[in-house]
């Protein structure tokens, strides 16, 4: 699905995909979100990846937190697609709020994460019961 999903995105649509291995993780992300069911997405360190386009082009909609400036990019992504995805520019750890997600996604980012498990633990507080991480 992420390769057809970067085949309709053509050059209209800016997106990062870092590292050619992502191409897999962003699949398997995607299968697991489409059989947990759901539709609410936190998407941490995501921002201006293919994976927050490719999930809302399934259905879901996602929020990226990102500690980088990429509101530019999601927004030209979310015009070009005709989707929304939400996208907040803070550190994770500067993040606040109640809401719970259906899924929170974090997908190659631990590498960036010096409090581990204050990261983890951090994560699992917006996930709604029943959902996933």
């Amino acid at each position: 699905y992420i390769k057809r999903t970067i085949e309709r995105f053509g050059e209209a649509v800016p997106f990062r995909l870092d590292h050619e291995h992502r191409l897999w993780e962003y699949g398997l992300a995607l299968r697991a979100l489409t059989r947990a069911g759901g539709r609410s997405v936190l998407e941490v360190g995501g921002g201006g990846s293919v994976f927050a386009p490719a999930a809302a082009r399934l259905g879901f909609q996602p929020l990226v937190i990102d500690p980088d400036d990429c509101s530019a990019g999601i927004a030209h992504q979310a015009r070009a697609l005709g989707v929304q995805l939400g996208y907040a520019p803070l550190d994770f750890f500067d993040f606040h709020t109640k809401e719970l997600f259906d899924a929170v996604c974090c997908l190659s980012v631990i590498e960036h994460v010096e409090r581990e498990d204050d990261f983890f633990v951090r994560l699992l507080r917006h996930v709604k019961p029943g959902g996933i991480l």
